[in-house]
């Protein structure tokens, strides 16, 4: 990734920092339940503060990048069944293979929940570590008009995500919680980095990615199988008090919540937020920094909220997997559907095209020279 200091992450420890200083403080509070309250009252506070704060923080920090992908109608329509083509492979090679897929998903996952992590972290040592070391630059670039390196909060980020992946991978004890500390990593860098095109795009992809996670849960035991076999930080664990069972040894000892649960509707709340930038605040898609959470990423933050409380419902009564999409998708798609009418902008949210803002276009500025356009 490259970073310039004072811009990029740099600025982000300003006024954006402060606005989701909060979020971080409830994910921090929130690892502490595993080893306080291990019954379904502490799994499902767990996940939900965990879920909710990862897709607040990611929703933020999304504004804050320069260049972002951007999902196409083509790649929307595709994920579902690249999605299912990649799950039932990793089920066939679980069933009928002597490839060794587990080692291989956690040597990959590990590696880049590293990665995600280090540049996850990175204003957030930008703000804790004090100078000089902060901005003292390990290396430089050559050029005096260039703030461009590596610099003391980016070696301490890089130095968190490298042991901590390395601590997980020797099974250091607490495992799960440095599997959900790299899992968190890379669903909230995916958040950041990636937003679809448009509302009717991000509508499609949500409906099909329904439809697959409907199917593959409620129609087959593929997905939970693959869950289950496949130890690597893909999802976050919450450890069972197992001592209820009569034959402990056959029970998951964890509860799960996977990270396509978090990143997908991830990707429309930042939507939402966009969507406040540009309709709600008027604001300039080429605008870099802090954007206030308007109507539209409210709405969506308390659907996701919610489906994600009907999910943690469904399973405690019908002690079934639940297809968390299932009843996420509704909500989002009706929270903001529901907004727009209250607010008289259906035709504005319904034809919203996310405008893709590349290096040097608009006003000129490079991906390195924007500032905290937004207020």
């Amino acid at each position: 990734m490259r970073v310039e200091q004072g811009n990029s992450t740099g600025s982000e420890s300003g006024s954006g920092m402060g606005q989701i200083a909060p979020a971080y403080a409830v994910l921090l509070a929130a690892q502490i339940l595993p080893f306080v309250c291990r019954n379904v009252a502490g799994d499902i506070a767990y996940f939900l503060t965990t879920a909710t704060a990862t897709v607040f923080i990611g929703a933020k920090r999304a504004m804050w990048e320069q260049v972002a992908e951007r999902i196409s109608q083509r790649a929307a329509a595709l994920a579902p069944m690249i999605a299912s083509s990649y799950l039932f492979g990793l089920y066939l090679l679980l069933k009928y293979s002597q490839i060794d897929i587990n080692t291989i998903m956690a040597a990959f996952s590990t590696l880049l929940g590293a990665i995600c992590l280090s540049e996850s972290m990175q204003p957030v040592m930008h703000t804790l570590i004090p100078e000089p070391f902060r901005s003292f630059a390990l290396w430089k670039k050559d050029d005096a008009s260039s703030q461009e390196g590596f610099y003391g909060f980016q070696a301490a980020s890089w130095l968190l995500g490298l042991s901590t992946a390395a601590a997980y991978a020797l099974h250091v004890e607490p495992n799960f919680l440095l599997n959900n500390i790299l899992a968190w990593g890379i669903a909230a860098r995916t958040i950041s980095l990636i937003q679809p095109s448009s509302f009717l795009v991000a509508a499609g992809l949500l409906t099909g990615l329904f439809l697959y996670d409907v199917f593959w849960v409620f129609g087959t035991d593929v997905m939970v199988t693959v869950a289950m076999a496949i130890d690597a930080p893909a999802k976050f664990l919450f450890p069972r008090d197992l001592s209820s069972y009569a034959d402990p040894s056959s029970v998951y000892p964890y509860a799960v919540l996977g990270l396509g649960d978090i990143v997908v509707p991830s990707l429309f709340a930042s939507l939402a937020l966009t969507i406040d930038k540009r309709i709600v605040y008027q604001t300039s898609p080429s605008a870099i920094g802090h954007v206030p959470s308007g109507p539209y990423f409210r709405a969506s933050f308390i659907a996701y909220f919610v489906g994600l409380g009907l999910t943690f419902v469904a399973n405690t009564l019908t002690s079934h997997a639940q297809p968390a999409l299932f009843y996420l998708v509704p909500s989002l798609l009706g929270s903001s559907l529901l907004t727009a009418a209250m607010r008289g902008e259906m035709k504005s949210i319904v034809a919203f095209q996310n405008d893709v803002v590349t290096e040097g276009n608009d006003n000129g500025d490079s991906d390195n020279d924007k500032g905290d356009s937004v207020s």
